[in-house]
């Protein structure tokens, strides 16, 4: 799929088959975006091509830079429940001079439009993710997303998702994860939510 907004001049957002058509660069300008983030975990082209694949990535694209890499949004498979795959939101990104407020009077909601793109797409699966970034935690609930407790996951989702290292996390059993609904939060797609029965949504403090 090959979109743009109004909203995002100049920006052109690529999944599934227009994104496989693209040139390969993108893997590695996206590994690099990731390994230089303190918020995510680094992703190479061996862990992207199979999700890219199976239609489950995005990326932004600046036509005005010679196509270079301004963001991209991915799901991955997280682990099955009663039968049904979830998936982690993952991989979310805009490259620092992208952003938002870094671009001053040109500022694009480049993150809003890939977390909308994203789950509108998929709306049919179950979507999770967790963040310690604000900025990415005010963008998941401007765009729909329902912040739940760790404990309100199913017990297997709850398990797969908490993979954080001891150094991080602070403890080496990490159900027990001083993070988590602290600075550390999870997040559904509505759909989910609702699939969950709407359980109450934490304070994000």
């Amino acid at each position: 799929m090959r979109s743009q907004s109004e909203r995002t001049p100049g920006i052109i957002y690529l999944s599934g088959s227009d994104l496989l058509a693209h040139s390969d660069r993108w893997y590695a300008e996206v590994e690099a975006a990731t390994r230089g983030s303190e918020h995510l975990l680094t992703k190479t082209r061996a862990e992207l091509e199979p999700a890219a694949r199976a239609g489950l990535v995005t990326i932004a694209i600046d036509t005005t830079e010679d196509n270079r890499v301004v963001g991209c949004i991915v799901l991955w498979e997280l682990e099955r429940n009663e039968g049904v795959m979830w998936y982690e939101l993952g991989t979310f990104l805009v490259v620092p001079d992208h952003r938002f407020k870094a671009r001053g009077p040109k500022a694009m909601p480049i993150g809003d439009f890939l977390t909308r793109h994203l789950l509108e797409e998929h709306a049919g699966r179950h979507i999770m993710c967790t963040t310690d970034n604000p900025a990415a935690a005010h963008t998941f609930v401007r765009d729909g997303m329902r912040v739940v407790s760790f404990h309100d996951l199913p017990s297997s989702i709850h398990g797969a998702t908490c993979i954080c290292p001891l150094s991080k996390t602070g403890t080496s059993t990490n159900r027990s994860c001083r993070l988590k609904n602290g600075p550390c939060h999870a997040f559904v797609s509505y759909n989910t939510w609702e699939r969950m029965g709407c359980p109450d949504s934490p304070d994000m403090g």
